[in-house]
């Protein structure tokens, strides 16, 4: 289903949480901010703004901003490390 296809059958205002600022929720932003919908609410959350690994963190954020739809883009992309030392962050992430 789209955004588009949910607004039409519920006629209201989506409030979006795109989370994660890599590759994929950078290019969803940039696409945000050409269409400039004016139809729906979007909110963009990187690791700054929200840890994912902590579930305080999440309720507080879903408290503040009560999404309609999340779009999770956060990924532990270091493949290397994720072997390693890195391999409980990469689990609690992805």
């Amino acid at each position: 289903m789209t955004i588009s296809f949910l607004n039409a059958i519920f006629k209201i205002k989506m409030r979006i949480l795109v989370i994660g600022k890599g590759q994929l929720g950078t290019a969803i932003e940039k696409n945000y901010e050409f269409e400039n919908s004016k139809k729906d609410e979007y909110f963009f959350l990187g690791h700054k703004e929200l840890d994912i690994t902590d579930e305080k963190s999440i309720n507080k954020a879903f408290e503040k901003i009560k999404p309609n739809v999340v779009v999770n883009c956060v990924a532990y992309t270091n493949v290397e490390n994720a072997e390693d030392e890195g391999a409980s962050a990469a689990y609690k992430v992805n």
